[in-house]
């Protein structure tokens, strides 16, 4: 029974320190701001290369 005692603690602690973060990268929520105020959020995707020829491509979002 001594034996088992040590995995089992040991598997506990590692859930336990698991539980906090987001399996995910990031989970994309909805965040309520104070009335009158906004944010905003700009991404930018650019992509260069291929095998053959010359290739070039750029994408931009904005948010508000």
């Amino acid at each position: 029974m001594k034996r088992f005692v040590g995995p089992i603690y040991a598997a506990a602690v590692m859930l336990t320190a698991c539980q906090a973060k987001s399996p995910f990268g990031w989970i994309y929520t909805a965040d309520v701001h104070p009335q009158g105020t906004f944010e905003y959020e700009h991404k930018s995707f650019m992509q260069l290369g291929q095998s053959q020829g010359q290739y070039f491509f750029m994408q931009n979002k904005e948010e508000i």
